[in-house]
């Protein structure tokens, strides 16, 4: 049984091992001239692998937890984790988000491909497909110098996010052609633009806060943790978790608001008061000291100006209430995000409607599997995105070759 499969992205490599442990003669194209590029930029180059904290199914966005029960069934993040443990990988807990023990995502990326290359998968690089034809009872796929022949293929190709490390969208087109439907595919886990360029002024700080994305004056996502200010809107884990959401909407031409409270350690009420009492005691203090020890510099020039306060000013009672009312509830409008370049995944894809969850198997073409972030399937931060890799490239080689026996 000749399987083909197409991308040498961590669901490629997992579909690739899972087939020929099951005696599939398996072949790899990768575009690129290095197999797992993005791999290794993950976790910020230290591969956070999976994430043991939360019911797993309810991390992931497009998909019904139907679909991601069937295959989580089948390899879950216990299984990941021997599957790594017995390619003599060692890893490490912190707080639940699984690491290799070297905190090096080259750790994982090598002990793919040593792996590979012990069940003789052959891995070929700069081979970029250009076309999949169907012949009844096999496969043609073209590239630019070859023509291969195979009995199933596995499409892996990635999304279009990070195109630079090989995820260019062509697989879209692949899976197209065999007449499957996609849905937009737009950035996520992406940082978010705002209209005010008041904020400006804060670039570059980092700061805890709670976010709360507003689509059309609904609520529609939560989240905290710390955000990174930009010169063009906000960034960081926080932003990232709530990004597929407000991408989403502004296409569909929602408007998007982001609420945020920059102080989430303090209840209002606490906030109000410790502010007066600080202006009781410290009367002398200018507006710009009155925050001294709360928040970094820039956080204040931010907080004065947009209340149209000077640094000099002596604060009243009203007008500390005026800027706790922005502390905990700055109102920020979203009117953008950045590209592909920035984002870490996509929101959208291949329809999972036309994708059987038990196989990975194709519903419109027969022999035909598709696996990991090409589906519209988007998990958050946390390790997550790399589980469904891991799930979805087990589960689509072991069923190929499970099929042919």
């Amino acid at each position: 049984m000749r399987i083909i499969v197409i991308g040498a992205g961590a669901s490629g490599m997992m579909a690739a091992i899972s087939a020929a442990r099951y005696g599939a003669q398996v072949t790899i194209l990768e575009s690129m001239e290095k197999p797992g590029k993005k791999l290794l930029l993950t976790g910020s180059g230290r591969c956070n692998l999976t994430n043991t904290k939360r019911p797993l199914e309810t991390m992931y966005r497009g998909a019904g937890q139907s679909f991601l029960n069937k295959v989580f069934k089948q390899f879950s993040v216990n299984d990941t984790l021997a599957f790594f443990h017995e390619l003599g990988v060692l890893t490490k807990d912190r707080n639940d988000y699984i690491y290799p023990y070297t905190e090096q995502s080259s750790s994982i990326l090598e002990s793919l491909l040593l792996e590979i290359s012990r069940l003789k998968v052959k891995l070929k690089c700069t081979e970029k497909v250009n076309s999949i034809e169907y012949k009844n009872t096999f496969f043609s796929i073209a590239t630019e110098g070859w023509t291969y022949e195979c009995d199933k293929v596995i499409l892996a190709a990635g999304s279009k996010a990070a195109p630079a490390t090989g995820s260019d969208g062509s697989g879209y087109q692949l899976a197209k052609a065999l007449g499957h439907h996609i849905i937009n595919p737009l950035p996520a886990l992406v940082p978010l633009k705002t209209k005010e360029s008041i904020t400006r002024c804060m670039s570059g700080v980092r700061m805890p806060a709670r976010l709360l994305l507003e689509i059309d004056d609904k609520d529609a996502a939560r989240n905290q943790g710390e955000v990174q200010w930009t010169d063009y809107g906000v960034s960081g884990i926080v932003t990232f978790q709530i990004s597929r959401f407000a991408v989403r909407a502004l296409n569909a031409g929602s408007r998007v608001s982001l609420w945020m409270d920059l102080l989430p350690a303090f209840e209002e009420d606490a906030l109000q008061q410790m502010l007066i009492q600080r202006i009781h005691r410290f009367p002398e203090r200018r507006a710009e000291d009155l925050f001294v020890g709360i928040f970094q510099k820039k956080v204040i020039t931010f907080l004065l100006k947009y209340n149209q306060l000077k640094p000099d000013d002596l604060l009243s009672e009203t007008k500390v209430l005026l800027l706790c009312n922005t502390i905990k509830h700055l109102k920020l409008t979203i009117n953008g995000y950045k590209s592909y370049e920035a984002a870490q995944i996509c929101s959208g894809g291949i329809d999972i409607q036309e994708i059987d969850p038990e196989t990975m198997e194709s519903l419109i073409q027969k022999d035909f599997y598709v696996t990991g972030e090409i589906l519209d399937i988007d998990g958050a931060c946390g390790g997550y995105n790399l589980q469904w890799a891991w799930s979805s490239g087990y589960v689509a080689g072991t069923q190929a070759a499970r099929e042919s026996t």
